[in-house]
């Protein structure tokens, strides 16, 4: 069988093969790129929690979970709750989990409500383990003349080495966008987590405020003495009545 070379008259391959380098790639209209454009979470941290108080604790953040319809770089959309959708160039510039993690951490940082928060296990054992799951960011075309932002998360405390929950926080909230526009979106999305994480931080500071340095006491086990055994005196064979009977 000739190859598809041999079949093409040589005069015409000098043609083909600048038609082809002039061709749109995938991702292009008209030959123009479409730009792609990344988004991320943010807001001023400089004023987080006012007026929450230190406690002498150390909290080990745990890797956080998510809904695998959440766990992309790409920005979901809905235009019902029956619909799902994947922006093609509008993209998380980390994924949503990792995103939301480290903001989570800098905002207790910041707060200065533990004495410690890190990702990272050191030498010594700390108090607290903190974990999260997202559960729902993403944009809501709910009509034409309106957008909405969701985001939804948990967070939750255990001890250490323990599943015991000591706190939790858990939250799910869709505020109107002013435009019709991703950029909004993620811009409301970022509202709604400083607010949640400010109520979260005082909450947090109440619970560690009801127990004694971070560490919840312990109803120590008080042990009842035990009753001591009555015993019946034998009573002495010349103590016996003539008349009563004696049972071994």
């Amino acid at each position: 069988m000739r190859s598809i070379r041999a079949l093409i008259a040589p005069s015409l391959l000098p043609v083909l093969m600048i038609a082809s380098a002039l061709a749109p790639w995938p991702g292009c209209i008209g030959g123009e790129v479409v730009q792609r454009s990344y988004f991320t979470l943010d807001y001023p941290m400089d004023r987080v929690a006012e007026g929450v108080k230190p406690h002498g604790v150390t909290v080990l953040v745990r890797r956080f979970a998510t809904d695998l319809a959440y766990d992309k770089n790409e920005v979901v959309y809905r235009q019902s709750p029956y619909s799902f959708g994947y922006y093609t160039y509008k993209l998380w510039a980390s994924k949503p989990r990792k995103m939301l993690q480290q903001l989570v951490t800098t905002h207790f940082r910041r707060s200065e409500v533990v004495s410690e928060i890190t990702d990272q296990l050191g030498d010594s054992e700390p108090t607290y383990e903190l974990r999260g799951e997202v559960m729902a960011i993403e944009e809501v075309n709910s009509s034409d003349e309106q957008w909405l932002a969701r985001l939804s998360l948990r967070l939750w405390l255990t001890k250490y080495g323990q599943r015991r929950v000591v706190w939790s926080w858990e939250f799910d909230e869709t505020r109107p966008v002013p435009e019709r526009s991703p950029f909004f979106v993620v811009k409301t999305l970022s509202e709604i987590l400083a607010s949640q994480l400010d109520e979260a931080t005082r909450d947090l500071d109440a619970r560690l405020e009801s127990v004694s340095g971070g560490i919840e006491p312990v109803t120590p086990k008080v042990k009842k003495p035990k009753a001591p055994k009555v015993t019946t005196p034998e009573v002495p064979p010349d103590r016996v009545e003539p008349s009563a009977t004696r049972i071994r």
